[in-house]
């Protein structure tokens, strides 16, 4: 893609092992990646100019590494509020790549690549996903690691909690993943109810809405 803005929202990608979910070519700016469900890494390292993940799940399939790997020109690019599924026993987890410090922008010099073994580290060291967490397969209703050979997958969220409403936005309930959990069931009424008492989220941004059943 060339330019921008450019929104990814609510989109479902299964089974993109060896280039990634999403990859961001031809130096982007004002790209949105919100609510998505990638099971398969994302390769992103562009790089891509004033680029911001919220609310996506990212699993790995164990094909490639890192799970999650972004290139920007600016340094006030973001991410957080994810949830991620890493490559187990891999050192590059995660990449982070920047311009140098100091600098606002770099559309001169190759970012520079900061490779993370794990979340908290990749967090505490970029300062990103401050309220990401870590989820595995069974987030899911009825889905494992892609396989062809493998029954038909249910990749609605399994808990309502977490990472169902572990997302950033003003709906007292927002969501991580493109497909919400059912309205109807037991728990989500108690917990909705729960809410409510408590109050609203305290989180701002872009209130979130349902995606379509597919």
């Amino acid at each position: 893609m060339y330019g921008g803005p450019v929104y990814f929202y609510q989109n479902l990608v299964y089974n993109a092992p060896a280039s990634g979910s999403l990859k961001l070519i031809a130096t982007p700016a004002g790209v949105l990646v919100y609510q998505n469900t990638f099971v398969g890494g994302i390769n992103a390292r562009g790089p891509a100019s004033n680029v911001h993940f919220r609310n996506n799940l990212i699993l790995s399939q164990e094909e490639a590494d890192p799970v999650f790997a972004v290139g920007t020109y600016t340094s006030y690019s973001t991410s957080d509020y994810n949830a991620f599924r890493q490559n187990p026993g891999k050192d590059d987890a995660f990449e982070w790549n920047l311009p140098a410090a100091g600098l606002v922008s770099d559309y001169k010099s190759p970012p520079v690549v900061h490779r993370y073994k794990t979340l908290k580290e990749y967090s505490d060291a970029s300062g990103q996903e401050k309220h990401s967490v870590l989820v595995d397969y069974d987030t899911f209703m009825n889905v494992s690691m892609p396989d062809k050979t493998g029954p038909a997958a249910s990749l609605q969220a399994r808990r309502f909690g977490l990472p169902a409403e572990a997302g950033f936005g003003r709906d007292s309930t927002p969501e991580l993943n493109c497909r919400r959990s059912p309205t109807d069931s037991p728990e989500r009424r108690r917990t909705s109810a729960r809410t409510k008492r408590a109050g609203p989220c305290r989180s701002t941004g872009r209130a979130t809405k349902p995606c379509h059943e597919r």
